[in-house]
């Protein structure tokens, strides 16, 4: 069966959003597993959503702060001033991104823990 090239893009992009997110979630569920198990200290429940959080707000933030330089701008700029924004805004997104490798150590240091003798 032939699929036409916009449903390919489509499932294309839910699968690039899909696959983030089902890890967050199954990230979030070892660090509940965790703490229910007392292998965990009660603040790694709430790390997560706090990376979440300070990844949609930064973003947010810098975005609206983009639209609104284009009032101020003229419009043979507006371009430039619009993707600078855009870029900026995805780099704020993506920096609490890094903390995510250093989560997952934290979390197998917990886990870890549990099992020595």
């Amino acid at each position: 069966m032939v699929r036409s090239q916009e449903a390919q893009v489509l499932i294309a992009v839910l699968a690039a959003l899909a696959v983030p997110a089902l890890g967050a979630i199954a990230l979030q569920w070892w660090a509940v597993r965790l703490v229910r198990r007392a292998a965990a200290p009660a603040w790694a429940n709430w790390v997560l959503p706090g990376i979440v959080v300070l990844t949609v707000v930064s973003t947010l933030v810098v975005l609206i702060g983009g639209f609104r330089a284009l009032g101020d701008v003229s419009a043979d700029q507006k371009q430039a001033v619009l993707s600078k924004s855009i870029s900026e805004a995805m780099n704020t997104g993506a920096l609490p991104c890094l903390a995510l490798p250093i989560w997952i150590a934290v979390l197998s240091y917990f886990a870890l823990r549990r099992r020595a003798p």
